[in-house]
C-alpha cells in the first residue's frame, strides 16, 4: 500500500500534477540536516520541484533521484552534498518568508542581481554559496529585476544583447574545468 502511494506521487511529479504545501512541521523535519536522501527527496518533490530538475541541478540520472526516493539507494559524497545545499537553500528561502511554491519559482527563474542572469538551479552544483546568498536576502529574491524601456528597445535592434565576453558563470566553468 505503501509502495503503491509512492508510486502515484511520483507519477504526479512526473506529469506535473498539482503540488500540496506540506506543513510547516513535515517541512522543518524533512529538511533538518539529519533527514535521510529519501526524506529530502520527497520533500523537494512535494514542494514542486520535478524529478528532471533535481537530476538536472544534483548532475546525476533521473532513475538515480528515482532510486533516492524509493530508499533503495543512497546518494555518493558530491551528490549528497549538492542535495544538502539545496536544502539549505530551501531553508533560507522559507526562513525568509519565501515559501514553497514560491521558492521553486524563484529556484527556476534567472536572477539577475546576483547569479548574472543565471537560474539558481543551474548554478547549485558550481557555486552553492553563492546561490545561498542570494537566497538569504529574501528583500532581493522577490524583488523582480527593473529593465528600463530603453534597454529593451535597444535590445531589439541589435538582434539581442552583445556576448562581447563570458558571463562570470562562464568564467567559473572555464576555471573548474582547468582545475580539474
Amino acid at each position: 500500500m505503501l509502495e503503491e502511494k509512492r508510486s502515484r506521487r511520483t507519477e504526479k511529479h512526473r506529469a506535473g500534477g498539482p503540488q500540496v504545501e506540506p506543513s510547516t512541521s513535515t517541512f522543518a523535519f524533512a529538511f533538518a540536516p539529519t533527514a535521510s536522501a529519501k526524506e529530502r527527496i520527497d520533500a523537494l518533490l512535494d514542494i514542486g520541484l520535478s524529478v528532471e530538475e533535481l537530476s538536472l541541478a544534483i548532475g546525476v540520472a533521473e532513475n538515480t533521484i528515482r532510486n533516492w526516493a524509493e530508499g533503495s539507494k543512497e546518494p555518493r559524497r558530491a551528490a549528497d552534498r549538492v542535495l544538502d545545499d539545496l536544502r539549505t537553500v530551501v531553508l533560507a528561502l522559507d526562513e525568509g518568508g519565501v515559501r514553497s511554491s514560491r521558492a521553486v519559482r524563484w529556484l527556476r527563474s534567472r536572477n539577475r542581481a546576483w547569479l548574472h542572469n543565471e537560474r539558481p538551479l543551474d548554478v547549485l552544483r558550481h557555486d552553492p554559496l553563492l546561490v545561498l546568498a542570494a537566497a538569504e536576502e529574501p528583500q532581493r529574491v522577490e524583488q523582480e529585476p527593473k529593465q528600463t524601456i530603453h534597454s529593451i528597445s535597444s535590445a531589439r535592434g541589435r538582434g539581442g544583447p552583445e556576448r562581447d565576453s563570458p558571463s562570470a558563470a562562464e568564467q567559473r566553468r572555464a576555471a573548474a574545468a582547468i582545475a580539474t
